[in-house]
C-alpha cells in the first residue's frame, strides 16, 4: 500500500502539504500500483446477464478502492449497470452505475450487509449471488 514515510511528515507538520518530492512518489510509486490493480481487476472480470441486467463481477483489488475501481470497469463496458467485487475472505461489495435506479442496499440486505443504494456490502459466497439477483 502506498505509505507515506516518516522524512515525509516534517513538511506537513510546517504547513506543506503537497511538494515536489510527495509528486514524485505519486507519478512513480501510486500510480503504477495503481494501473496494476487495475489491470489485475480488468483480467479477473466476468460479466454476465442476469434477470436482463449486465453485471460485472470481480475480485475485489488489494490496494485499491472498490470505487476507483468500478469507475474504470464502468467507463471501459458502457453496457454494465452493477459492479459486483468479492473477496476470498467471503465480503461482497456492490455498486451501482450513475444514473439507474438499482437499490444496491436491498442487494446487501440478501447478503447479511447493508449500506446505500449505489453502494453496499454484504458476506455471502458468490455462488449465490445469482439467486438473490
Amino acid at each position: 500500500m502506498f505509505i507515506i514515510n516518516c522524512r515525509k511528515r516534517k513538511p506537513a507538520s510546517k504547513g506543506v502539504f503537497w511538494d515536489e518530492e510527495l509528486q514524485e512518489d505519486y507519478e512513480h510509486r501510486y500510480l503504477p500500483l495503481k494501473e496494476s490493480a487495475i489491470s489485475s481487476v480488468i483480467k479477473s472480470l466476468s460479466i454476465y446477464i442476469i434477470s436482463g441486467l449486465v453485471v460485472a463481477i470481480t475480485e475485489s483489488p488489494r490496494i485499491l478502492s472498490n470505487c476507483l475501481a468500478s469507475e474504470k470497469i464502468f467507463e471501459d463496458n458502457p453496457d454494465v449497470r452493477l459492479m459486483v467485487f468479492y473477496s476470498p475472505h467471503g465480503k461482497v461489495s456492490v455498486r451501482r452505475k450513475v444514473g439507474t435506479d438499482i437499490k444496491c442496499d436491498m442487494i446487501a440486505r440478501r447478503l447479511n450487509g447493508g449500506g446505500h443504494s449505489y453502494a453496499a456490502a454484504g458476506i455471502r459466497v458468490i455462488k449465490e449471488l445469482q439467486t438473490i439477483l
